[in-house]
């Protein structure tokens, strides 16, 4: 909160200008293959319903004993217990539709509160420590009616300036949704461009080989230096892990080691634009490929693929290894933590055109797709980040606006 309040704005007490309303308690037993849904908090995707999670009670179960927890057209519906403040507005489309546990209701009491106004209240910092502060010690954050009754928050006497607030905010807004459209679009796209390009790829002039194949290929693994040493820390040497394979392109990397831990270890300089592939790991790190753009050493737990670049485009493999990430991780099905290794990429099958301008050309269209991704990712930051701080000027009174 800003520590001078603006004249023309004052604190209320919630209560006095909310109307908020927790759903029941339902048991598993009540739920239905079909009749009236009702929202849980898999529902709410912070923009609005989610039809795709929702369940079931009874039809008369719900008008006989439920019917007060049924929502209304334009109702702002908030979660309060795990990801706290993922709010919407119910839509005409969306009914009929009730309250479960972990959603509430909220309404504005008379006219002097904008709702659009409340719903950014919801997602804004204050009001999600307001919550957290009180919610400190339960098993899973979480808040209810007799929480929200203790909370007093500020709030713009003038209802143009609430509306002119929600209105720039929900410009925001808009762009964001409409970025991750974009975002969206050309991750489908280029999805479809790796199906095209690399299915059914056993075409006249292609080469079918596996990654062993010394003509195209070298694979390299690396290694770590004893971390009771102090000395083999440190240095200016780049050291990858295989939590680093996310960033797809390596430009940088946390880890260093010196001369003397390099010179001690199986760790080995790795030239630029190898393809580097996690051996290890139960989540989605294993079989994830990355480029590096920088000379590095290499864990055990991350492998390198150096290519003869008069015969092989390292983009080209990269791709296609991405594509084949579901392939890559079943091909070490039954290696427990072991996952991949040297041997199981050894005898890898891989197709390529025979002619490096065509493998070029096709790397060339996907490095184009994945460069409008990442201008557009980073966008989506500076919008978020954007947002983050207008809540905070705007919904403090810190910056007014003219209406």
């Amino acid at each position: 909160m800003s520590e001078s309040i603006p004249k023309d704005w004052g604190k209320r007490d919630f209560k006095k200008v909310v109307y908020f309303q927790e759903g029941p308690g339902l048991l598993s037993s009540q739920f239905r293959d079909n009749g009236i849904p009702f929202l849980n908090i898999r529902c709410l995707d912070g923009k609005g319903v989610i039809k795709e999670n929702l369940q079931y009670l009874d039809e008369n179960e719900v008008l006989t004993k439920y019917n007060h927890f049924l929502l209304d057209d334009k109702d702002l519906v908030v979660s309060s217990s795990g990801t706290l403040g993922r709010c919407a507005f119910i839509k005409k489309e969306d009914l009929p539709l009730m309250l479960n546990t972990s959603i509430i209701r909220m309404r504005p009491l008379n006219d002097d509160l904008d709702r659009k106004f409340l719903k950014y209240y919801l997602e804004s910092s204050d009001f999600q420590k307001a919550v957290y502060r009180m919610s400190t010690g339960s098993a899973q954050n979480n808040y209810g009616p007799s929480h929200l009754s203790k909370i007093r928050f500020l709030l713009p006497k003038s209802l143009k300036e609430q509306q002119k607030i929600a209105s720039i905010l929900e410009n925001v807004d808009n762009n964001i949704d409409k970025t991750h459209e974009i975002i969206q679009k050309y991750g489908m796209m280029k999805q479809g461009l790796m199906h095209d390009f690399f299915t059914d790829i056993g075409k006249e002039y292609w080469v079918n080989t596996s990654l062993g194949n010394k003509e195209y290929f070298s694979l390299a693994t690396g290694g770590t230096p004893s971390t009771e040493i102090q000395g083999y820390w440190g240095g200016n040497i780049c050291w990858m892990v295989s939590g680093d394979v996310h960033k797809k392109t390596i430009f940088d990397v946390e880890g260093r080691i010196t001369q003397e831990g390099y010179n001690n270890s199986n760790a080995r300089i790795i030239p630029k634009n190898s393809i580097l592939i996690a051996l290890a790991g139960q989540g989605k790190t294993r079989g994830t490929v990355a480029i590096n753009k920088i000379e590095l050493t290499l864990n055990q737990s991350v492998a390198a693929i150096i290519s003869k670049i008069d015969k092989i485009d390292p983009y080209y493999i990269f791709y296609y290894l991405e594509n084949q990430y579901e392939q890559l991780r079943a091909s070490s099905a039954g290696a427990g933590r072991a996952g991949l290794s040297l041997k199981i990429l050894s005898n890898y099958d891989i197709s390529f055109p025979d002619d490096l301008n065509q493998q070029k050309e096709i790397s060339g269209v996907l490095i184009s797709i994945d460069n409008k991704l990442n201008s557009e990712k980073k966008y989506l930051d500076k919008l978020q980040k954007i947002k983050t701080g207008l809540m905070q000027d705007l919904l403090t009174g810190k910056v007014r606006v003219k209406t």
